[in-house]
């Protein structure tokens, strides 16, 4: 009995063997074929029946996937028009004075839409009107004060980095884009007594003069001539302090007058 046992445990390796060896051989199809039930003849109900069921089902899937897109479309229109109507809103707020409420209109539009450009440019602009009056915005999740002017700074260089990273300085508008930006932080600039700077930025405005009507090109011209005699005489003062050994803008504005009074003499 023994020996019997023995010859059936080799027959079941050998047949293990040889079971592994046509196993790795056998196509996969095989394989599959013996799990599938098998398909109906066709032109039976059954066939015809299988064969809607499919219809059914790719229509099904094709009604979702066009829902789908649908939805897509009416969100991105809605998010579109509402960041279309805050530049209005804001240009309507701003053309009545009041200039707070604009400030805020542009900065709803703006989180809505972080990349807009005429946003940004306009929130400058109406930050220079507010004279460098504290407002309050949020960054990095927390709301905090700014002075206008160096919101106004912060805007358009925002533009200009826009223009530069995301539009590599091509593309329609971006060229008005620059000119605005680089307008509106040399006033921001010129405010914040950092007149060097403000007389660069008109001069890269400068490069897109095409762009400006005749009297937007004056006014440009007009604007940098401002800043450089500004520049010269603040170096002028500088210069007068230093010689005089005086330290502050009293005694500056007293030395001042004392020399006009001689002019007038």
């Amino acid at each position: 009995m023994l020996r019997a046992m023995g010859q059936m445990a080799s027959q079941r390796r050998r047949g293990g063997l040889l079971g592994g060896r046509l196993l790795w051989l056998t196509p996969p199809a095989l394989f599959l074929q013996d799990d599938l039930p098998p398909a109906p003849p066709p032109d039976t109900p059954e066939f015809r029946a299988m064969e809607k069921d499919i219809e059914d089902r790719a229509k099904a899937k094709g009604e979702r996937q066009r829902k789908g897109e649908t939805w897509k479309l009416k969100v991105r229109s809605a998010c579109s028009q509402s960041v279309l109507t805050w530049p209005s809103k804001g240009n309507e707020a701003m053309q009545e004075g009041e200039l707070v409420k604009a400030f805020k209109l542009y900065t709803k539009g703006i989180q809505e839409d972080k990349s807009s450009r005429a946003l940004l440019t306009n929130r400058a602009l109406c930050s220079l009107k507010l004279n460098n009056k504290k407002m309050k915005i949020e960054k990095l999740g927390e709301e905090i004060e700014v002075e206008s002017f160096t919101q106004a700074i912060d805007d358009c260089t925002k533009v200009l980095d826009i223009c530069e990273f995301l539009h590599d300085n091509k593309g329609p508008g971006i060229k008005q884009s620059q000119m605005k930006a680089y307008m509106r932080r040399a006033e921001a600039f010129c405010k914040t007594n950092r007149l060097q700077e403000a007389i660069q930025d008109m001069e890269k405005a400068l490069e897109e003069i095409k762009f400006l009507s005749t009297s937007e090109k004056q006014e440009l011209i007009s604007l940098k001539e401002k800043y450089q005699e500004e520049m010269k005489e603040k170096e002028r003062l500088k210069e007068m302090r230093e010689a005089a050994g005086l330290h502050n803008n009293e005694d500056v504005d007293e030395q001042k007058e004392k020399e006009q009074e001689q002019e007038q003499e």
